[in-house]
């Protein structure tokens, strides 16, 4: 039988006006939420990431943090296969190792994942509403974004940037034809 408080995992939301966190347990189960105001384009990245981890480390006992396997981190980004964001213009960064800074800053080593926020939005809403076909999930806040999952698994694209359809220029907009 599963034990679900064998193993815990945290997820950092960093958006543009907010930073939530939450802990999930070894049967998906959310253990904490947290959500604050934060002005990530006035703030630094080191901030943002310091006060994500300050908010869920705060709240998760000894033991949980003990058992904590791994770190994923989104946000509105384009970001590489190596955790670095290559470019995140609302909220004002570019070329930024968040992957690293994250590992800097959480008190115990554990691998950290760092993906784009409709990316991750797609592939978690993957496992609960299932695998197959094609789905597009968007993500409509400051800015939009949008993750393809095809047969259960994320579509990145040539430029990594399917589905990104907040970048889309449109002939007579005023950008590229």
């Amino acid at each position: 039988q599963l034990v679900p408080d064998a193993a815990f995992f945290i997820g950092v939301e960093i958006g543009v006006e907010h930073i939530s966190t939450t802990v999930i347990d070894l049967a998906a189960q959310v253990r904490l939420y947290r959500s604050e105001a934060f002005d990530t384009v006035s703030s630094t990245v080191e901030a943002a990431m310091q006060q994500a981890i300050e908010m869920v480390v705060g709240a998760m006992d000894p033991g949980m943090l003990a058992r904590c396997r791994g770190l994923g981190i989104s946000t509105p980004a384009h970001i590489g296969p190596d955790g670095v964001v290559a470019l995140a213009p609302i909220i004002g960064w570019r070329n930024v190792p968040l992957g690293q800074i994250a590992r800097d800053a959480v008190p115990v080593p554990m691998p950290v994942a760092v993906e784009n926020d409709a990316n991750a939005f797609a592939i978690g809403d993957s496992y609960r509403n299932g695998r197959a076909g094609v789905t597009l999930f968007l993500s409509m806040e400051t800015g939009i974004g949008g993750g393809i999952m095809i047969d259960g698994k994320l579509f990145r694209g040539g430029h990594g940037l399917a589905g990104e359809i907040g970048h889309i220029l449109v002939p007579g907009s005023g950008g590229q034809k």
